[in-house]
């Protein structure tokens, strides 16, 4: 369900002790496969983020909204959530996610079984549609 809120997470900053919540779990958590965990690390995360203050748009890599772009004044996301952050820190985040929202991602591939599926690789490599075009910088001597 898509309320727009978030769900709670725990993470832990290198150095930190395991939550106390976590204790229970603790054998499930140590056996994960997604790298090496032990009795100094069980309780961190399998892989982390781009920690950073910058602006940035979201989208989750599978979603049926029709607007799967979004920003959010969170700035911690996790690996069903791809965060977007512009080479340009002074843009206005909200205008580049309504500028994605309009782009037809059906019919750029990117539409299996009614759902979006987006994947780094797949954004990185897709040409620039003409709605983003509009926030590219000018070019040239001016």
């Amino acid at each position: 369900v898509r309320s727009g809120r978030t769900r709670r997470m725990l993470w832990c900053e290198a150095g930190d002790p395991p939550p106390a919540v976590l204790l229970p779990h603790k054998e499930r958590l140590i056996t994960r496969r997604i790298r090496p965990f032990d009795e100094a690390n069980w309780w961190h995360w399998g892989r982390g983020y781009h920690q950073s203050p910058l602006p940035r748009v979201y989208v989750n890599s599978k979603t049926r909204s029709s607007h799967p772009f979004f920003c959010h004044p969170c700035p911690h996301y996790d690996g069903s959530v791809l965060a977007i952050f512009p080479h340009d820190p002074l843009l206005a985040v909200q205008q580049m996610a309504d500028a994605l929202n309009t782009v037809d991602w059906a019919d750029l591939g990117f539409v299996c079984d009614g759902r979006f599926l987006f994947t780094q690789r797949s954004l990185e490599q897709t040409p620039l549609p003409g709605p983003l075009r509009a926030l590219l910088p000018a070019r040239g001597v001016q």
